[in-house]
């Protein structure tokens, strides 16, 4: 028996919304997202972080790094901290257990090196200096910051090779640093301070 046009009508309207609900609801969804603010993996961001509070940090691979702000006490006082998760660094066997080597290299950039760097209570490892000492200007300019196990000589090591160098343990992406650090220089003064002091000279 054929339905009258009449009926037909509402019944095609009908299966139209069913269809157009998941697209709309998802829709909804990335909104939200967008709306809370919700840091996207592998992108810088300035803002809070679960272990070290406010300050620019981009979580990748599981590992972050993170750069903040230190209150304004002078300029024999370090102006920013360097904030990096356990995975990143390594042990040393002249260090006691809350101590350990970083060794890392930008890509894009010529900042390099390796140091000590402590255990803070939160578990992950923080270094205080100046804007120098943290690489300030690499994290804006570079493409990406490795970090490398003993085994590597970061110094050897040029944007060609870096990586796909023995001993790479983590890249970390440095996509929208320069604008998550662009804020965390504006919010701080000590660190303001110690770029207009060539990095507290």
């Amino acid at each position: 028996m054929r339905r009258p046009a009449q009926l037909l009508l509402p019944l095609a309207l009908t299966a139209l919304m069913v269809l157009a609900a998941p697209v709309q609801a998802q829709q909804t969804t990335q909104q939200t997202t967008q709306a809370t603010g919700t840091p996207e993996t592998g992108v810088w961001t300035y803002g809070e972080h679960p272990l070290w509070g406010l300050s620019a940090y981009v979580t990748a691979g599981g590992e972050s790094v993170g750069l903040r702000c230190l209150p304004d006490r002078g300029f024999t006082h370090p102006a920013v901290a360097l904030m990096l998760t356990p995975g990143l660094v390594r042990p040393h066997a002249n260090f006691p257990p809350t101590e350990a080597i970083q060794r890392y290299r930008f890509v894009g950039d010529p900042g390099m090196g390796e140091g000590m760097i402590a255990q803070a209570p939160g578990g992950h490892f923080e270094m205080q200096g100046t804007t120098c000492d943290v690489s300030l200007d690499s994290f804006r300019a570079a493409r990406a910051l490795l970090f490398y196990d003993e085994t590597a000589d970061v110094m050897a090591l040029d944007d060609a090779t870096a990586e796909r160098a023995p001993g790479l343990i983590a890249r970390i992406p440095l996509d929208g640093a320069k604008t998550a650090i662009d804020r965390l220089v504006r919010a701080c003064p000590a660190i303001r301070k110690d770029i207009e002091n060539g990095c507290g000279i």
